[in-house]
């Protein structure tokens, strides 16, 4: 990290980023191209949940190329200065990488889906119909690298 200053190393502001986070951007290779996509996501026990219809070029990409970027960025505004050097930008914010595995079971799908909307609703008794999880494709990103920056 080129701005050490900024760099963030607490677990707990890492977990404030994870679990304040509205959305999360994946980061996919398809064909040697970037592919990034924003997500409603859940986080729990080191992985990232995220829910998807069951296909699309995303879930291709996947299949084809599990390993994946991430991005989630929070508390962001302009801090203004009196010269156009002298403005800045406050924000946290998170990268890293990781694996992604789909999950096929069931019963494991609706927790996943319980952790998304956990998130969301505060809830995690949600009720989902079989036939709507049974045509959802659930994932989760098991983080291997993750690095946390910040300024205020």
């Amino acid at each position: 990290m080129r701005r050490s200053e900024r760099k963030i190393t607490d677990p707990e502001v890492i977990e404030y980023v994870l679990n304040k986070g509205d959305i999360c951007r994946l980061g996919l290779v398809n064909e040697g191209l970037a592919y990034i996509v924003p997500m409603n996501f859940g986080y729990k026990g080191g992985y990232i949940y995220f829910h998807s219809a069951s296909e699309g070029t995303k879930i291709d990409i996947l299949k084809q190329n599990p390993k994946v970027s991430f991005e989630i960025d929070i508390d962001h505004r302009i801090v203004e200065g009196d010269s156009a050097c002298n403005w800045s930008a406050s924000y946290l914010s998170i990268i890293g990488n990781g694996v992604v595995e789909f999950i096929d079971d069931a019963v494991a799908k609706k927790n996943a889906l319980n952790v998304i909307m956990g998130k969301y609703s505060e809830r995690k008794d949600w009720e989902f119909p079989g036939e709507v999880v049974d045509k959802t494709s659930i994932f989760r990103l098991f983080i291997k690298e993750i690095s946390c920056k910040g300024s205020k």
